[in-house]
C-alpha cells in the first residue's frame, strides 16, 4: 500500500474483490481450473476411446460365429466339416469368455482400496497357476523350470488379482513359445521386496512393438501373426495390479529369441503381513 498527498494507491495484486479474494488469487484459482478442465478433457476422450475398442473386441467374436452358425443352418457347410466349424465357434467364444474376465478384473480394479486384502502367498498362487497351465505344458513338451526360494513372505492383498499376475505372464510366456521350447519362473525375496520373474525363448517383441506393449488391447503384429488367440489386456492388467502394489514391472525381449518379465513388490507397510 502505497500513500501520498492523502489518497492511497494498492498495487493491482492487492486489489480486493467483493469476497475478499485478490486479484491475484483469483487469476490462479482460474489457471488451476483450466488446468483440472483440461485433465478430465483428456480423460473423457481416453475413456471415448477405451470404449469404442471395447465394443469393437466384443462384437468381434460373437459375430464370427454368428455368421459360423448361419452358414450351418443355411446348409453351406458339408456335415462332414461341421464339427471344424464348432471347433471354431468354441474357440471364438472361450476368446469372448477370457475379454469378458479380463474387462471384469479391469474394472474392480478402480476400486482396488475398497476390494477385501487378506494375506497371500505369490508362491502358493505360482503353484495352482501351474497346476491349471500344465496340459499347455504337457502337450507342447515344454521344458519348464522354477526357481522359488524358501523364505516367501505373505503380502496383503486381492487373491484373485495375485493369481492374475502368474495366470498373465505363465500363460503368455506357454502361448509364444514353440513346441519343445523352454519357460523358467522364478520368485525370491530380498531387501524387503518381493521380486518374480518368467522368461520364454519363445517369439519375443519387436522393437517398434515393446514401447506399446502395456496398452490396452494391443498385441504385436508377430503374435497376430500366430493365430494364438489373446485380449491385449492380460499385461495391461499385471501392470495395474503390480503399480497398485506399489511396485514396479519390466521387460527385456529380442525378436525371435524370447522374452523376460520381471516384477518387485515390496513387502513393508500396509502391504507386508505377518506369517
Amino acid at each position: 500500500m502505497i500513500e501520498g498527498q492523502g489518497v492511497v494507491l494498492v498495487p493491482d495484486d492487492e486489489l480486493l474483490t467483493g469476497n475478499g479474494r485478490s486479484i491475484e488469487d483469483l487469476e490462479l484459482s482460474i489457471r488451476e481450473l483450466r488446468k483440472e478442465n483440461d485433465r478430465l478433457e483428456k480423460l473423457l476422450q481416453a475413456r471415448s476411446q477405451f470404449i469404442r475398442l471395447v465394443t469393437h473386441e466384443l462384437k468381434s467374436p460373437v459375430a464370427a460365429v454368428e455368421n459360423y452358425l448361419k452358414l450351418i443352418l443355411q446348409g453351406y457347410i458339408d456335415l462332414a466339416d461341421q464339427d471344424k466349424i464348432l471347433e471354431k465357434c468354441i474357440v471364438r467364444t472361450c476368446e469372448e469368455r477370457q475379454l469378458i474376465d479380463d474387462l471384469l478384473d479391469l474394472g474392480r480394479l478402480d476400486d482396488i482400496e475398497d476390494l477385501p486384502a487378506v494375506p497371500v502367498r505369490l508362491d502358493k498362487v505360482l503353484q495352482k497357476v501351474l497346476r491349471e497351465c500344465w496340459e499347455d505344458v504337457s502337450e507342447k513338451n515344454i521344458q519348464l523350470t522354477q526357481s522359488v526360494a524358501d523364505d516367501i513372505p505373505p503380502i496383503l492383498a486381492v487373491p484373485e488379482l495375485m493369481r492374475s499376475i502368474w495366470c498373465n505372464l505363465v500363460s503368455n510366456a506357454l502361448k509364444y513359445t514353440p513346441d519343445g521350447g523352454e519357460v523358467s519362473i522364478g520368485l525370491k525375496y530380498q531387501d524387503q521386496t518381493l521380486m518374480g520373474w518368467v522368461r520364454d525363448n519363445g517369439i519375443g517383441i519387436s522393437p517398434d512393438d515393446q514401447g506399446k506393449i502395456f496398452r490396452e488391447f494391443f498385441r504385436g503384429e508377430n503374435a497376430k501373426n500366430t493365430a494364438i488367440a489373446g485380449t491385449g489386456l492380460g499385461l495391461v492388467l499385471v501392470k495395474k495390479i503390480v503399480e497398485g502394489l506399489g511396485g514396479e514391472i519390466s521387460f527385456e525381449s529380442e525378436l525371435g529369441t524370447g522374452s523376460i518379465f520381471c516384477f518387485k513388490i515390496p513387502t513393508v507397510d500396509e502391504n507386508f503381513a505377518a506369517a
